[in-house]
C-alpha cells in the first residue's frame, strides 16, 4: 500500500474520538465518586459497605425475579409479590442536606396505600429503624438488645429455614406488639416477627445492619435474606423511593412497544448512514475509462441473470422443440410431427440408428422436471449436432461458410 493511500485522516479522527470518549467516561466517574454517599444508604444501588446491592444480586443470582420499585406506594400492583422497604432517619436527613430535596419521606397516604397492599395479598418486609413504626401498629425499643446482636430463632417457618442466628449492631428489638409473633428473639425482644394482615403479611426487622453489603455474610445473615424473600407469588421489589429514587413517565415509556422498536431501528440506521458517510474504510475506487460493453459480457450476464431465475428447464424445453421441428422439416415431415414419426424416417438413412438414438435422448432431456447444467450442457450439443445434419441453415456458425455476393443495405 502507498503511503498516500494510507487512511490518516480516519485514524487520526478515530484516535481523537476515542481519547474524548475515554475523557468524558472517567470525568463521569469522578463525578459519581465526588457525589456517592459518605453514609449507609441501606439502598439497592449502593455498593459500599452500608448498601444493599449484595441483597440485590444475591437474590438475583439465586433466580429470583428482583426489580427495584422507584414510585409511591398508590403504584403498587398483583405483580409485585414482596416489597423490602427500609426508611432510615438519618439517611434521609443527611441526603437532603446533600440534594436540597425532600423526596422519598413517607406520608400517612403512602402508609394507607402500603396497608391496602398487604391486605390484598403483598408481603411487606418492614426493616426498620423505629422511626415510622406507629403506622403498623408496631412498638419497638431501641436499647432492649445487648451491645451485640446475636439473636437466635425461636419459631419454626418458612422465613427461618436454615438460619440459626445472625450478627448485626442494632439493639432495637419489638416489645409490647401482641400481633406479631417473634421469629428470630433474644432475651431483649424480637428482632424478626411477623404479623398476617388480610391476604398478606409484615414481616418486621429491627436490625437494618444484617442485610448490608458488610455483614451479609456474617452468621446467617444471607440465609435470612434468602428466605424472607423466597416464595414470592410475583416479583421481589426493593423500594427505592424511600432512597430518594423517583422514576416517572417520560415520552419514551409512554410510546407503544412498536413505536419504540421503529425508532431504535431508524436511529441504527441514521448512525450506520453517518459512519458510512464519514469515514472512508478502503482507497477510493476509479471508474474504468472505457464503460462500453462487450457482447460477451452482455452475454455472460444474461446467462447469470437467467441461472438466478432457474430458467435451465424453459431454455432447454425450448430449444429441443425448435430443433425438432426443423429436423423435421428438414426429412420432409410436418413441424409438428411426433418424435416417433421423425425416429422412423431417421433410421432409414446411413448412420441413422446413432442419429435416432440422439433424438431420442433429446426428447427425454426434454421431459425433465428440474435439469441440471449438465443436462442443459448435453441437450445444447445435442440440438447442434443435429441441426449441423439435418437443417437446411444448420451450418449457419460452424465452420467456414462462403461469404454472401451482395450485402443488403
Amino acid at each position: 500500500m502507498r503511503a498516500r493511500d494510507f487512511p490518516w485522516t480516519e485514524i487520526v479522527v478515530l484516535a481523537i474520538a476515542g481519547a474524548i470518549m475515554l475523557g468524558t467516561i472517567y470525568a463521569g466517574y469522578r463525578h459519581q465518586q465526588a457525589i456517592a454517599p459518605r453514609f449507609d444508604t441501606f439502598s439497592s444501588f449502593d455498593a459500599h459497605s452500608g448498601g444493599y446491592r449484595a441483597w440485590y444480586e444475591l437474590l438475583g443470582r439465586e433466580g429470583m425475579r428482583v426489580e427495584r420499585f422507584e414510585q409511591r406506594p398508590a403504584f403498587l400492583d398483583d405483580s409485585i409479590g414482596t416489597l423490602i422497604v427500609a426508611p432510615n432517619l438519618r439517611e434521609s436527613v443527611l441526603r437532603t442536606e446533600q440534594t436540597h430535596q425532600q423526596i422519598g419521606q413517607p406520608q400517612a397516604i403512602d402508609f394507607d396505600n402500603l396497608r391496602a397492599w398487604v391486605k390484598n395479598g403483598g408481603r411487606l418486609i418492614w426493616i426498620t429503624d423505629g422511626t415510622w413504626d406507629d403506622w403498623l401498629d408496631l412498638d419497638t425499643d431501641s436499647e432492649a438488645g445487648p451491645e451485640h446482636d446475636a439473636a437466635v430463632t425461636v419459631a419454626l417457618a418458612p422465613l427461618t429455614d436454615g438460619v440459626n442466628a445472625v450478627s448485626g449492631t442494632s439493639r432495637r428489638r419489638v416489645s409490647g406488639s401482641p400481633a406479631y409473633v417473634p421469629l428470630i428473639a433474644d432475651s431483649g425482644g424480637a428482632v424478626v416477627a411477623l404479623r398476617r394482615l388480610g391476604k398478606g403479611s409484615i414481616v418486621v426487622v429491627t436490625d437494618q445492619s444484617l442485610f448490608d453489603n458488610k455483614r451479609l455474610s456474617d452468621g446467617d445473615n444471607a440465609r435470612l435474606a434468602y428466605d424472607l424473600a423466597a416464595g414470592s407469588a410475583g416479583a421481589v421489589a426493593f423500594d427505592e423511593y424511600v432512597h430518594g429514587y423517583v422514576s416517572g413517565s417520560s415520552w419514551w415509556t409512554i410510546l407503544p412497544v412498536p413505536v419504540r422498536a421503529g425508532l431504535i431501528v431508524i436511529g441504527a440506521g441514521l448512525l450506520l448512514l453517518l459512519f458510512g458517510a464519514a469515514l472512508r474504510f478502503g482507497p477510493t475506487a476509479r471508474l474504468p475509462e472505457t464503460t462500453e460493453r462487450t457482447s460477451a459480457e452482455y452475454l455472460s450476464s444474461m446467462a447469470q441473470l437467467l441461472a438466478r431465475g432457474h430458467a435451465a428447464r424453459k431454455a432447454l424445453r425450448d430449444l429441443a422443440t425448435v430443433t425438432l421441428n426443423d429436423v423435421a422439416t428438414g426429412l420432409g415431415l410436418s413441424d409438428r410431427a411426433s418424435i416417433r414419426d421423425i425416429v422412423a424416417r431417421v433410421q432409414v438413412a446411413q448412420d441413422g440408428d446413432a442419429r435416432a438414438s440422439q433424438l431420442e435422448e433429446l426428447d427425454r432431456l426434454r421431459t425433465l422436471s428440474g435439469p441440471n447444467d449438465k443436462d442443459l450442457l448435453r441437450a445444447a450439443q445435442l440440438c447442434a449436432a443435429l441441426r449441423k445434419e439435418y437443417a437446411p441453415y444448420g451450418r449457419i456458425g460452424f465452420g467456414r461458410r462462403a461469404a454472401p455476393l451482395r450485402r443488403s443495405a
